[in-house]
């Protein structure tokens, strides 16, 4: 049955989406900047700037637990930290391990091994530059800076690489849900030796170390001049990195399509504030909508709802307010049943997106038969992202163990598949409800009145002039909604 009242109320569900996607969290297109050091941080906040890139730039501290640090910080007093989807970015200095990753050289993380020997994919591992700027990087838990201990690093991991942070800001950007990624300097290559004395100068929060500096250059008045060159080198050095941080950030928010299908007979508000507010959450500065042609899953009956023509022209109107939305009829002029696969694969090589640029947008009920999806496997794996939206009878958290348990059982990533569920209300409202609303409702005054708060005005007429669901109700569709 229609929910009734208040718990139907457009408003009342909006003001729970903005409680539930505002708490503790930024906003996911604002991109972050994480550095280890003051000196990194205020080095590569001028080189952003420099290239046109309003980036928030953060100084974390230095270690392998320097990231979750500094995140428990935050939230204890109460500040907000990147959003899920956010871009978050690792920037500053780390040692070379061999050629040709020498000093003042500048490369993106492809691959990061913690000091615990987890393997991290940083899925913005260098995005639309090209393989020749990607390293491996290694994370210790202290600094290894002789050239005997880096070759033995080397020999012992292979990687290109070594700092203190990556593994540490890996596994919480994890966690949390960021898109993220590593940009590392060189500031001493293989056949460069760091001295212990140098290193001690910078404290656990990533300021300078003011007795460690007085002490040093108490034991020898020269360090100051070598202080100095190397001050100046590491400038350089982060000068550049700064640069390519800003262009990778840029290439990650430009990219980013949020893919949202479904059969949109009639396409609802609700529709177009998921869409809305899951690119929000998932910094997707691009919603391509797509109408499904006809839908595989699609129930077998009666079908009272309205042409493909007629969809087409509703969504256009219902989604023509939203920034970023482009609505594509991709799907409605292929020919024969439309499958999910081939349209994000149409999509991928039309638009040139990784799978780092696309996420699929899907509701609970999909979700949750995923499995019965042509080529779920790799949808999931190569395609695209995919991100839920709860509709009941799951809220949240049950959906998202739901989906744990589900694809754990298939042999998935179970906790993976639980982190897919958007933080946003179950959302009771669907096009079904709405279709046996003009149904029930003879007069197209009455109509308009009773779906004000369901549908935006212009959709609302257009049923109306059109005479749309007069007839039987369709079966409901395996979209949402």
């Amino acid at each position: 049955m229609r929910p009734t009242g208040e718990e139907y109320s457009v408003a009342r569900i909006e003001g729970k989406m903005n409680r539930m996607t505002d708490q503790a969290t930024d906003t996911a297109d604002v991109v972050t900047v994480l550095c280890p050091t003051a000196f990194e941080a205020s080095r590569v906040r001028a080189a952003l700037g420099r290239a046109g890139c309003d980036a928030r730039v953060r100084c974390v501290g230095v270690g392998a637990h320097a990231v979750s640090r500094w995140a428990a910080r935050e939230r204890a007093r109460g500040a907000a930290l990147p959003a899920r989807g956010a871009v978050v970015l690792l920037a500053g200095l780390a040692g070379g391990l061999r050629a040709p990753f020498v000093r003042e050289s500048v490369w993106y993380a492809s691959k990061v091994l913690s000091s615990d020997g987890r393997v991290f994919v940083p899925p913005l591992g260098g995005v639309g530059t090209g393989d020749a700027a990607c390293a491996c990087v290694v994370s210790v838990e202290r600094v290894c800076g002789s050239r005997v201990e880096k070759a033995a690093l080397h020999a012992r991991t292979g990687c290109d690489l070594v700092d203190l942070e990556s593994g540490g800001f890996c596994e919480v950007a994890s966690a949390l849900g960021w898109r993220f990624g590593v940009v590392r300097g060189v500031s001493d290559g293989a056949a460069d030796a760091l001295p212990a004395w140098m290193t001690d100068l910078v404290g656990v929060d990533g300021s300078l170390a003011g007795p460690a500096l007085v002490r040093a250059l108490a034991a020898s008045p020269l360090r100051a001049v070598r202080l100095a060159r190397w001050g100046a080198l590491c400038g350089r050095v982060l000068s550049s990195v700064g640069v390519v941080t800003a262009g990778l950030a840029a290439a990650a928010t430009t990219r980013r399509t949020l893919l949202f299908g479904g059969t949109f007979d009639p396409p609802h508000r609700m529709h177009v504030r998921m869409a809305a507010d899951a690119a929000r959450l998932l910094g997707c500065a691009r919603i391509l909508v797509v109408p499904a042609g006809r839908a595989p899953l699609r129930g077998a009956g009666s079908d009272g709802g309205a042409g493909r023509e007629e969809r087409l022209a509703m969504v256009r109107l219902a989604f023509s307010q939203v920034a970023g939305v482009e609505v594509d009829a991709l799907e409605m002029e292929r020919e024969g049943e439309s499958f999910t696969v081939d349209t994000l694969a149409f999509v991928a090589a039309r638009d040139r997106l990784t799978r780092a640029d696309l996420v699929l947008l899907i509701g609970a009920d999909q979700a949750m038969q995923f499995d019965r999806w042509r080529s779920w496997r790799r949808i999931a794996d190569e395609l695209a992202q995919v991100a839920v939206v709860p509709r009941p009878p799951w809220d949240a958290p049950s959906l998202a163990k739901a989906l744990a348990e589900k694809f754990a059982a298939l042999g998935c990533d179970g906790e993976a598949w639980g982190r897919t569920v958007l933080p946003m209300p179950a959302v009771p409202m669907s096009a079904t409800e709405l279709r046996a609303q003009w149904r029930g409702v003879g007069d197209g005054v009455q109509a308009l009145a009773a779906t004000s708060d369901m549908l935006d005005p212009a959709v609302a007429r257009f049923i109306r002039d059109r005479r749309l669901y007069q007839g039987a109700d369709s079966a409901s569709a395996p979209t949402m909604g």
